[in-house]
């Protein structure tokens, strides 16, 4: 893992209501830039993520979400009334880095949520994408559980999605995010840690 941390701020800016779920990323930053200072200090080449502001993700880009369904990217935003998506690249089972990611996303839409009201599923989304083949959709609706039931009430299944995906899909998404990522070596991951917010038409 690196401690690479990397917002989009000028387009959450540009694509929220009054920009108060901009709010909602920089909250998660801030969380998350703890926990992120104590990991290594080893930079590893190459895996800094690039900054893509106002160009578009493959909305085609096919899925497979907790059941093993296949879904279009695009169709998130067809079905959820044209909401802003929140994009957390992640793989679900990550011994350290993800998790400060996840913990800091769901502290700080829940604190969003009671001081401001906007809610997650109402006003925008929340997609985590797993990066790492071997995720299956059963870790994935694990670990979906997991943090939707940190809500109250929970979330539904549709305000968070934990989704999973064939390399060559994923990988398209993650390469138009700017977003790198390899193998270790060992059992985990190389990557960053970053949070990307899609206007309805997928634009970053």
């Amino acid at each position: 893992m690196i401690e690479s941390t990397y917002i989009l701020s000028r387009a959450a800016r540009a694509t929220c209501r009054d920009g108060q779920i901009y709010l909602l990323l920089v909250a998660a930053l801030l969380l998350c830039a703890g926990p992120l200072s104590a990991e290594t200090t080893r930079e590893p080449e190459n895996m800094e993520v690039e900054e893509r502001l106002g160009e578009y993700v493959p909305t085609d880009v096919e899925l497979d979400d907790e059941s093993g369904a296949s879904i279009v990217l695009g169709d998130l935003f067809e079905t959820n009334s044209q909401k802003p998506i929140i994009i957390v690249p992640s793989y679900y089972t990550c011994p350290r880095l993800c998790t400060y990611i996840f913990n800091a996303v769901q502290k700080a839409a829940s604190e969003v949520q009671s001081s401001r009201g906007l809610e997650p599923g109402g006003d925008y989304l929340i997609v985590s994408v797993s990066f790492r083949p071997e995720d299956t959709p059963a870790i994935a609706r694990e670990k979906a559980a997991k943090y939707r039931n940190l809500f109250q009430p929970p979330l539904k299944p549709e305000a968070w999605r934990f989704l999973t995906g064939k390399p060559e899909e994923v990988g398209r998404l993650m390469e138009a995010l700017g977003y790198p990522y390899r193998p270790d070596g060992e059992e985990d991951y190389t990557h960053g840690a970053a949070i990307m917010m899609l206007a309805p038409d997928g634009k970053i």
